[in-house]
């Protein structure tokens, strides 16, 4: 076969048969598509023996933005869900046993130390006759202490007892060991890309959540001033 050469608004196409003795295309039966400085094979069979350049142009577009972004997406809850599973075990590995909501809670109390029952509830998303009794098991645990208001004696204040700020150091260890042992059979380019990607993924998660925020202080409006009392 002779070469033919298609042309685009775009560029030149120089097709021709690959050599047989091109690595790995040996006896393959296609046309070696050259376009710049980049070639790749194309099968004969792609259109029934005939070469269709508007079909080889739509195989190598590129991806759509928000293709990409589902495929990141899928790959972001693949990876989460597959740490979730490394999370429970290091979990499971202390003592005492300490469930999903018991260990919110802990995270809540250990950003914000020292508030009071309902505004925990109000953290969590939860009714406060739950965190109260949620209260009470990590109070049995040891792992939560209430303490007097200074501001209210009618208000208990909830923090964390020197066991239960031990407790999430420890837990944080065994994470960091077993993510550790994890990222080691990555290579080295692999761990920089991944640092690079959950910056971004922070950056972008941290500017919803200011937005979100901003949204909600306009739809509740500017805060009602005090009455003149004279």
């Amino acid at each position: 076969m002779s070469a033919i050469t298609c042309w685009s608004a775009a560029a030149a196409m120089t097709l021709r048969p690959p050599p047989s003795s091109a690595s790995g295309c040996g006896g393959y039966g296609g046309l070696l598509v050259s376009h710049a400085a980049t070639a790749v094979i194309v099968p004969a069979a792609l259109s029934g023996g005939e070469f269709d350049p508007e079909s080889l142009a739509m195989s190598s577009a590129p991806t759509p933005p928000l293709q990409r972004c589902r495929q990141a997406a899928q790959a972001s809850t693949d990876a989460i869900e597959a740490l979730e599973a490394v999370w429970e075990r290091s979990r499971d590995a202390l003592s005492p046993t300490v469930s999903t909501s018991q260990l919110r809670a802990l995270h809540a109390l250990e950003r914000e130390e020292g508030i009071n029952l309902r505004t925990l509830g109000e953290v969590l998303g939860s009714a406060s006759p739950s965190m109260s009794r949620l209260c009470d098991r990590m109070k049995s645990l040891g792992l939560v202490e209430r303490t007097p208001s200074p501001v209210s004696r009618r208000e208990l204040e909830l923090r964390l007892t020197a066991q239960g700020k031990f407790y999430l150091q420890d837990l944080r260890k065994q994470r960091e060991q077993a993510l550790t042992e994890m990222l080691d059979a990555m290579s080295f380019a692999e761990r920089e890309e991944l640092v690079k990607g959950l910056k971004g993924m922070k950056n972008a998660l941290e500017a919803a959540g200011a937005q979100e925020a901003a949204e909600s202080a306009r739809r509740c409006g500017p805060p009602l001033s005090a009455p003149y009392t004279g």
